[in-house]
Formats: C-alpha cells, structure tokens, sequence
C-alpha cells in the first residue's frame, strides 16, 4: 500500500508492548496453514488464493513460503484485466482484477442491480438462489480470476492450488475458476494439478497465525534467545 510505503509494522507495536511482534500477509496465513507437514514436504508446492473483500495469494515451494525480495510475492491480483473497474483500487491501475473481480468488486455490481449486499454470505446466499443475474456475475469474475490465475500457474507450476477466503465457498465462482485453469494452463501444469478449496475458510488465517507464531518461538535461534533471557533474569534474581 502506498501510504504504508516503508512502515515497518511491527516496530509501531514496539513502543505498547515488550512481547515480540509478528505480522504477516493475510493470505500467506492461509497459505502456512495449508503446509504439508508430511515427510515428503519438500514436494510441497502451492498457490493458496484469497478470495474475501479483495484478492491475494500466497505462494509455497519446497515447503517453505515465498515471500519475495520485499514482501510482494503473489500480488497477482493488481494485473490489468478486459472488464470495467467498479471500486478503486491502491494499486492505481486501470480495471486491475481486484477492481473488477474481488468480492468488494461483485458486492458493487450486484447493489448497483439493486441486491442488499452487506458481507460476503450475502453473496453466497445469493449464488445458492439460482439468480439469473447473480450467477452471470458470479461466473464472469470466476473466469477473469482463473485467467490471470492460470498465468500464474504456467509460471511457478505448483502442484495443488487452494481456495481460501469466505468467497472460496461460492460454488459459480469456484467452478469457473477451476473451468478457467484447466483451459488456459499448459496440459503439463494442468495434468496434475488439483484445485481444492480450504477445509475450513473461517479459521485458516488464524490456524496460519498460530503455526507461523510456534514456528518463531520454536526455531533454534528464538529458543536460544529465549534461553539466555532466562539465564540472564536468573542471575540478576540470585
């Protein structure tokens, strides 16, 4: 964003707390809460894609998150798409896919055609009714996502893509994303590729916040910080 250009987040936490501060891309969250932890783990690699109010995405290879040089990675979604731009967007593109697909985005179609459209739910309620009009909206995102989507998959060849976000439950969208994949991407990057939704939308960016957070505290150099902190209160208390 570009009025956070440069901020560094976690040290405006620094002066309210003396407990570490972690903070990261909500949809990397979803994509760490999705890492395998099986043994073949390096074999792990994936496009976890976040389908809420805007859109994002993390990316895993080798089983280990990508996060790019300064944290961009898998911004896909500020890529320039054939459809009108009906909400502004930071990115400052003409009809990027987050202004004319995001779930923000197909909220401002659907109240323009009159549809009370408060939070996502209301969206997939109003796919689960069989509307004519909402489908047609619903579709017509789903396609231009999966098109820009399936640039990405040619590029970085993952092995699954998953779905996260509340939106990753609407059922048009979701089809016409994986309809889209499987016609624009390279039969060697389609043959195999499995495209899924998260068990559990809801709870996917906490459960990645939680693993990212035992992660920190468990690696070796935290443990032996942590270690010596404790050697050093020790001593002061004798």
């Amino acid at each position: 964003m570009q009025t956070w250009s440069d901020a560094k987040v976690p040290d405006l936490f620094a002066a309210h707390t003396d407990v570490p501060v972690l903070v990261e891309n909500d949809a990397n969250l979803v994509a760490i809460s999705e890492m395998s932890e099986a043994e073949d783990s390096h074999n792990d690699y994936f496009l976890a894609v976040l389908l809420g109010r805007r859109i994002g995405s993390g990316l895993v290879a080798d089983g280990k998150l990508l996060r790019g040089f300064n944290g961009a990675a898998g911004e896909f979604s500020h890529t320039p798409v054939a459809g009108p731009s009906v909400i502004s967007c930071v990115c400052s593109l003409e009809s990027c896919l987050e202004s004319v697909a995001s779930g923000a985005a197909i909220a401002a179609r659907l109240s323009e055609l009159g549809y009370s459209v408060d939070i996502p739910s209301d969206i997939i309620a109003l796919g689960r009714s069989g509307d004519p009009r909402v489908l047609s909206i619903l579709r017509e995102a789903g396609a231009q996502i999966g098109t820009v989507l399936a640039s990405s998959v040619n590029f970085f060849n993952p092995r699954r893509v998953v779905l996260g976000g509340a939106l990753s439950q609407s059922a048009p969208l979701a089809a016409a994303i994986r309809a889209e994949l499987f016609q624009k991407c390279l039969p060697v990057a389609a043959q195999d590729l499995d495209v899924s939704a998260v068990a559990d939308p809801d709870t996917a960016g906490a459960r990645g916040a939680l693993r990212l957070l035992l992660d920190e505290v468990l690696a070796p150099a935290r443990i032996d910080e942590l270690a010596r902190v404790a050697l050093e209160e020790s001593a002061q208390s004798a």
